[in-house]
């Protein structure tokens, strides 16, 4: 059947397994990360971006903090991991990436203007961009916080966890769901590891 939010000239299938795939006018089957743009609304993507901003308000929060109590796992880091610019771009970074991946991912430009869909290997550098972002906030969240950061990531990590398995099945919009979880999850424990305003 046609899929109204598809890419133009192009035609999405649901597989009997419940797999949805693009498929572009000259017979080429896009799955996997193009899949979510094939499985959701304009309104669920433009909700599953929403999801960024808490990443953009905390970030805003520790930009504002006078200093960052820090725990820094060896003393000669302890003044970058107190500095609130330092943590306050960290987490802008992981905002700006985060969002450009999603929106390449959802085919934002495409259901804007009309453009041409990211194909595959843009996606798969986003995506490995979005990754190495992630990982790099969570390092400096061990080396600073030391177990502060292992205690309040630990439920965003199996909402993540979830979400990675549901896309790997095409559950496109549980994908979407979970993930999103995983967004405002997160920046809500990036809060409370750097700004720390209960102890745990």
């Amino acid at each position: 059947m046609k899929e109204r939010n598809s890419p133009e000239g192009s035609d999405t299938e649901l597989l009997s397994n419940g797999h949805h795939v693009i498929v572009l006018s000259d017979g080429t089957a896009l799955g996997g990360n193009l899949g979510v743009s094939a499985a959701l609304t304009p309104a669920q993507k433009w909700a599953f971006l929403a999801t960024n901003i808490p990443y953009a308000l905390v970030a805003a929060q520790i930009f504002a903090a006078p200093r960052i109590r820090e725990d820094a796992i060896m003393q000669p880091l302890a003044d970058g991991c107190a500095s609130p610019l330092f943590h306050g771009a960290v987490v802008a970074g992981l905002c700006v990436v985060s969002t450009v991946w999603h929106a390449a991912q959802c085919q934002v430009a495409s259901l804007l203007c009309g453009a041409a869909p990211f194909l595959p290997p843009v996606l798969k550098s986003l995506l490995v961009g979005d990754v190495l972002c992630s990982l790099m906030a969570v390092i400096v969240g061990l080396f600073c916080f030391r177990g502060r950061t292992a205690a309040w990531l630990a439920l965003p990590f199996l909402s993540f966890l979830y979400a990675r398995r549901c896309k790997r099945q095409s559950w496109f919009p549980r994908y979407a769901f979970w993930h999103s979880a995983w967004h405002c999850l997160s920046a809500f424990a990036i809060w409370n590891i750097v700004l720390w305003p209960v102890g745990l």
